[in-house]
């Protein structure tokens, strides 16, 4: 799948990295930009690259010196893009570590076949490993085929960034990523300094997997009931109190402590997704406001077409003859009748 693979594209010439950038991203890679070798090293070493197209005719560090550092860490396929068409030209660049090679002016679709080329010869010999759909860390599991995310067994909502970050960390639980990197992981774009937007979605994200040690009071007490005399005479039982929400749950089945802890956790996380569920739900009634039926009687406004023109709202009792700007949208007249008889409890129920 395209969006799995990452693509630098490197050129001094700024409109040829913005047009090979524009038919990448439709065939749904991730691009990164640079504009001298130096960056693409520096872009090369901080991301997951699979793939440089890079000129070689660049002032400082160009693409035959860059490609020989590269070669020194990296395996990815390199493309070279240059104006010199000498097959002398194409043995150095060949010679030195690239993949393949692409003369200018060149036609982008066929870039387009040589990079598909390129990333399906690499995945085969095994560079690239196959990413996993579905990843599983703890009571987290995310499925990425269904883009789904479950904590202990019940879903969890998350918008595309959230899902696209918590995806990011799950793929690399090993490795720390900065601000910068996570945002252009998520967004597919340069950060430009909006990077300090990723520390509030990480905020929400956590919310929503994870419960705040500090808003938990733990209570332990023995066990009742048949279990045994070790049950009965420790106290394995434990009760979790969500100090915010005021929810109790309680577990003394298992006959370790942690166990039981464990058990509750599940459950507490469970009656916090149900709540914010039904929280969602309330504030999307609130905001729909009052559902009318779909029949015949149940409309809010009449149209009158012929012989005469006239919109009505049957609700405020609102009327307009200038029907063709009600079609064309123009509803203020409308919405200012509906909210001043609302607030002045005028409205007809």
């Amino acid at each position: 799948m395209a969006e799995r693979y990452t693509i630098l594209i490197c050129d001094d010439d700024r409109d040829i990295v913005s047009a090979l950038d524009i038919y990448l991203r439709a065939e749904g890679y991730r691009t990164l930009l640079a504009y001298s070798g130096n960056e693409a090293l520096r872009l090369a070493g901080e991301n997951e690259v699979h793939l440089l197209l890079m000129d070689v005719m660049m002032p400082g560090l160009d693409g035959i010196a860059a490609t020989l550092r590269l070669r020194e860490t990296r395996n990815f396929p390199i493309i070279l893009l240059t104006a010199k068409s000498e097959d002398s030209d194409k043995v150095l660049g060949l010679t030195v570590g690239a993949d393949d090679y692409v003369t200018k002016p060149f036609n982008p679709m066929e870039v387009m076949a040589r990079v598909k080329s390129q990333l399906r010869r690499y995945t085969r010999l095994g560079a690239i490993a196959e990413r996993p759909e579905r990843l599983v860390i703890g009571g987290i599991e995310l499925d990425d085929a269904a883009k789904s995310v479950t904590v202990d067994g019940e879903p969890v909502s998350l918008t595309p960034i959230e899902y696209a970050i918590l995806k990011l960390l799950m793929e690399h639980p090993d490795r720390v990523y900065s601000s910068r990197q996570i945002y252009e992981a998520a967004w597919s774009d340069p950060a430009y300094g909006a990077e300090n937007t990723v520390p509030v979605h990480i905020r929400h994200l956590r919310e929503k997997i994870e419960i705040n040690p500090a808003d938990i009071e733990m209570q332990v007490y023995r066990s009742s009931g048949a279990g045994g005399q070790h049950i009965n005479k420790t106290s394995s039982a434990v009760r979790l109190i969500h100090k915010p929400t005021g929810i109790v749950v309680a577990s003394q089945q298992e006959r370790s402590q942690f166990q039981n802890k464990d058990n509750c956790m599940k459950q507490l996380r469970a009656k916090l997704i149900e709540l914010k569920i039904q929280q969602h739900a309330e504030k999307i009634s609130d905001i729909k406001g009052v559902q009318m039926k779909i029949e015949w009687g149940s409309q809010i406004r009449s149209y009158v077409f012929m012989p005469y023109q006239m919109v009505k709202d049957t609700r405020t009792g609102y009327e307009t003859g200038n029907i063709d700007n009600v079609m064309d949208g123009d509803l203020d007249g409308f919405i200012n009748a509906y909210l001043t008889q609302l607030a002045t409890g005028e409205l007809k129920k």
